[in-house]
């Protein structure tokens, strides 16, 4: 506005001049001296009117000035690493993955226990952040107000948002990927010839390890909600859903479009020997602790995925004192296998590549069993199991392909039996077994 209030003052300054130069020289003949007077005054007057003008514009741009605009960015393409790799997917079979996996869930409420769940998965990544996956499960619990046996089958499909991928580049040999995932899908249950329809959503993420061309590790965290149809062992059940939590973990065989190249590692074998103990609310108040003394012996195969992490699979059978009758010990029995991961904490900040000589590692990771109480008389309890199960080991090199290491370990085994409380309607009541080993083992290098 300032800019042409300027112009036309200085347009018609000029004009003025002008007319008044002409009507001059009509008259008389002006002098040399006054007109170049009058134009250097002119001259003078424009100049100033046009600095103004721009020291006023300049102040209203500085007032228009709103900071940060986005829109100057707009046809930027977002940044990718120097060692982004292109994704190729020119056929359907390309970038696909079958899955199996195990898992336990457990309803929102404490009138179900675990549960366990074995389930396939087909995928498809469309893009290299994107993914499609088809679930098949099937599934087993109880529940706690009559001991009813439910079994579902249910069928789902869920979308995976690769956050690695997208922050970080799609790199076909990167160790490890975190996704976001949601679907929704549909479940059946059965009870002695009931039978009842759900519907399902689900929220989690995936945690994958690679561990081969071909082959990944995953983890798979899920919080779930059901409709009504989960509960059809209860007569006049008031819930309308149902929130659960699932954790699973599992193998993907992929079919990569190009060859991946991964280090070379080392497998390896352990055993272990050693004594167990039970932490249990019936133990630490019948017997004691310490009484509950057993054995415990496994045999396991691991595999070295980096430099200071590896994955080892157990086979174990354990067996221990866990209730008193008179003078009488009842025993319980536990056959399990237990997927962990392990952790060098020594080697993973041990710049040398050799294999230290003392480590310490961490171990954490899911257990699949069996477990057999005896109890008084004929009776006993019987069920399979999915808990949690970790420890620590401080390791000693006995030479280049051996090594000592001292274990204290400890394990989660949930299960539901008899309710002995008369203020709850519910005939059975969640338990669980703390399992405390200490032992002694060997690891062998292949």
């Amino acid at each position: 506005m300032l800019r042409k209030v300027s112009f036309i003052l200085a347009s018609f300054l000029c004009l003025s001049f002008f007319g008044t130069s002409l009507s001059a020289q009509s008259e008389t003949a002006p002098s040399v001296s006054s007109d170049t007077t009058a134009i250097i005054g002119v001259t003078d007057s424009l100049a100033a009117a046009l600095q103004g003008a721009f020291v006023d514009t300049t102040a209203v741009e500085k007032v228009r000035d709103r900071g940060f605009d986005a829109t100057r960015y707009k046809m930027m393409k977002r940044y990718t690493p120097k060692d982004h790799h292109a994704f190729k997917n020119e056929f359907f079979s390309d970038n696909t993955f079958y899955s199996v996996r195990a898992a336990t869930q457990k309803l929102g409420t404490v009138d179900y226990p675990f549960g366990l769940v074995a389930g396939f998965s087909f995928g498809k990544w469309l893009h290299e952040d994107h993914a499609l996956r088809l679930n098949i499960s099937l599934g087993h619990w109880s529940d706690n107000f009559n001991g009813a046996h439910i079994h579902t089958a249910e069928a789902s499909v869920s979308y995976l948002f690769n956050v690695t991928s997208y922050l970080g580049g799609y790199k076909p040999t990167r160790f490890c990927n975190l996704s976001v995932v949601v679907g929704g899908g549909y479940a059946n249950t059965g009870y002695e010839g009931v039978g009842g329809q759900a519907g399902t959503i689900h929220a989690g993420l995936n945690v994958d390890m690679k561990l081969s061309q071909f082959m990944t590790f995953f983890v798979e965290p899920l919080a779930k909600a059901y409709s009504n149809g989960m509960a059809i062992s209860r007569a006049g059940n008031w819930r309308s859903w149902l929130s659960a939590f699932e954790g699973s973990l599992g193998m993907s065989f992929t079919t990569p479009v190009e060859e991946v190249i991964l280090p070379t590692r080392k497998w390896f074998l352990t055993t272990v020997f050693g004594t167990q103990l039970q932490n249990s609310f019936n133990v630490y108040e019948e017997m004691g602790i310490l009484n509950s003394l057993g054995a415990h012996i496994n045999l396991g195969a691991g595999h070295y995925v980096t430099d200071y992490m590896a994955f080892r699979g157990t086979l174990s059978y354990s067996r221990h004192k866990w209730v008193q009758y008179d003078e009488v010990f009842l025993y319980s029995n536990y056959f399990a296998l237990r997927v962990e991961a392990m952790l060098d904490l020594v080697a993973a900040f041990d710049k040398n590549k050799d294999r230290p000589a003392v480590s310490v590692v961490l171990l954490l990771g899911p257990e699949l069993g069996y477990m057999h109480k005896d109890d008084y008389g004929e009776e006993y309890l019987a069920a399979p199991y999915m808990g949690l199960a970790g420890g620590l080991q401080l390791k000693f090199a006995l030479g280049k392909k051996v090594r000592m290491f001292l274990e204290p370990h400890c394990s989660l085994v949930p299960y539901n039996g008899i309710s002995y409380d008369k203020t709850t309607l519910n005939d059975y009541i969640n338990y669980y077994d703390g399992l405390i080993n200490m032992s002694l083992g060997l690891e062998i290098d292949l």
